[in-house]
């Protein structure tokens, strides 16, 4: 069984810097939710509403705050949506989802002299809250870097393109993905964010911790591969001179060697595909490191014949 935390959160950033944050960052709102077990096996599913009206501290006017996105931690790894229906069916592993609305902004928000600006923000999923680390570059003018990454604002008085960073050095998490509001013209493509002229909405750069895929081979069949990659000046056809000193020649094992390297960065950038291509992405991969065992094991073969 599963125990489920449930929360509704309104992420304040009106007026806000990232470095010093407002002194109130979020606000709990009162929906369903709460505390529960669910039995393994069994569905979980939980709807947040399109929008929610609160009421800003130091303020007696309500104001609708619009939903952003669904935070999702556990032990095994976080991760992020951006529907609004929550599903997923229980297991054995405790949860904490997080339900996150904004507040569009006003003119002037991003704190640079009333102009057109993105406000944009790290969220952490296992600390389930929004991050002070510097987390964004900007490729199309590098000198707003510093109020990208202090102020948490981007200036679109013309286009700009955002990268975020691979991952958040306070948590050790990677990127997820870009939300953006749900009326703001930005687009994004994996880590870019691209702003129009004249933008004016939000963007959350997400992170969580993800699971390590690891390729472990058969027992004697991994054995027998490190006992070749370590012992290959044994295995080598011969040898050449280089800088004075006999160097031995790669009987075929670099190559090899070079092509695990490749697919295991592929299977580790996986991650920053949607859901349906690093499917595909990491049953290539698996498909390859099962040729490459095969062809590690005949050259090995193949070295260890009795001359």
């Amino acid at each position: 069984m599963a125990h489920v935390v449930v929360k509704y959160r309104v992420y304040i950033g009106t007026g806000h810097h990232r470095r010093p944050r407002n002194a109130q960052s979020w606000i709990d709102v009162p929906l369903s939710g709460g505390d529960f077990v669910a039995q393994a096996g069994t569905p979980i599913t939980e709807g947040a509403p399109a929008f929610v009206a609160i009421v800003l501290p130091g303020s007696t006017t309500p104001v609708t705050a619009g939903f952003a996105f669904w935070s999702r931690n556990g032990a095994s790894q976080g991760s992020t949506q951006t529907s609004s229906q929550f599903n997923e069916i229980a297991g054995n592993e405790d949860l904490t989802l997080i339900a996150w609305f904004y507040l569009p902004p006003t003119a002037g928000d991003g704190g640079i002299g009333g102009g057109s600006a993105e406000l944009i923000d790290a969220y952490s999923v296992s600390l389930g809250t929004f991050v002070n680390d510097d987390f964004v570059s900007v490729p199309s003018d590098p000198t707003l870097n510093v109020t990208a990454n202090v102020d948490g604002a981007v200036p679109t008085a013309v286009a700009e393109h955002v990268d975020a960073f691979a991952s958040v050095a306070s948590t050790g998490e990677s990127f997820v993905e870009w939300v953006c509001a749900a009326s703001d013209p930005a687009t994004v493509a994996g880590e870019h964010l691209s702003l129009p002229a004249g933008d004016g909405g939000f963007a959350f750069a997400t992170y969580a911790h993800r699971n390590s895929v690891v390729i472990v081979p058969p027992r004697s069949q991994y054995a027998q591969e490190v006992t070749i990659i370590t012992g290959i000046i044994d295995d080598s056809p011969g040898l050449i001179w280089v800088g004075g000193h006999p160097v031995p020649v790669d009987p075929g094992w670099g190559t090899l060697i070079g092509r695990l390297f490749t697919v295991l960065r592929m299977q580790h950038d996986a991650g920053k595909l949607s859901a349906e291509s690093a499917t595909r992405l990491r049953a290539v991969t698996a498909h390859e490191v099962g040729v490459l065992a095969h062809q590690m094991n005949a050259l090995g073969h193949a070295g260890f014949k009795s001359p």
